[in-house]
């Protein structure tokens, strides 16, 4: 999981974007559950985000 969730933090912190991790990831392993994605909220607009991950090989889920 590290490298993706670093590979994935790579690619949306691009030309000074700013990847946050948000709480899901902490919570499913306080709670003893398998980590199974990743939610990162980040400055660039959506349809960048999607793009960027796309590209790169991850499944973007947008969220309002």
């Amino acid at each position: 999981m590290k490298n993706i969730f670093s590979g994935c933090v790579d690619v949306l912190a691009q030309d000074g974007e700013e990847p946050r991790i948000v709480r899901r990831r902490g919570a499913n392993a306080l709670i003893g559950q398998p980590v199974a994605d990743i939610d990162i909220a980040t400055t660039c607009l959506p349809e960048e985000t999607i793009r960027r991950a796309e590209a790169a090989g991850f499944k973007a889920v947008p969220t309002v």
